[in-house]
């Protein structure tokens, strides 16, 4: 639909004319065009690596510690704590802007992230191999076997 943009600034409230970016009002859905990230309520935002990345590593501390590091954050950092210490159930602190969870759970980190539509610039390759794939069905085990077991007389 195009709208006339004193109408749709009475709408939206914003003047620039771009609906993409515009945020929907509550009880209507928001505009198809918009990111998953762009309609996500969260308070901070993680930015992936220059190449596209994700931007979480492991890093080993002294006495052999492991860590989860979320590095480019930014807004309320110590939500996202929150958030992944409850997801992940570990400890964690945040260290010069940067978020760190007690052990490697650098899988379960980048799927709540995906999950929460909280980041930015990764791309979709790594996108699709951080999500979780549908493992295939087994084969049921066959009771024919078992089947004609059953029929024979006992002995």
């Amino acid at each position: 639909q195009a709208y006339p943009l004193q109408s749709f600034i009475d709408l939206y409230g914003k003047e620039d004319g771009n609906r993409r970016w515009a945020s929907a009002l509550p009880g209507e859905a928001p505009h198809p065009g918009m990111m998953k990230s762009e309609r996500s309520t969260c308070s901070y935002v993680v930015m992936g690596s220059k190449k596209g990345g994700f931007p979480v590593t492991v890093e080993s501390r002294a006495r052999g510690k492991t860590v989860t590091v979320i590095h480019n954050v930014s807004g309320d950092v110590d939500a996202l704590l929150r958030d992944l210490k409850g997801a992940v159930g570990a400890g964690g602190l945040v260290r010069e802007g940067d978020v760190e969870v007690q052990g490697d759970h650098s899988s379960k980190v980048e799927a709540l992230l995906l999950k929460l539509g909280c980041i930015k610039g990764v791309s979709h390759t790594n996108i699709a191999a951080a999500l979780p794939s549908a493992k295939p069905a087994k084969a049921g085990k066959s009771i024919a076997r078992l089947d004609k077991k059953a029929a024979q007389p006992p002995r």
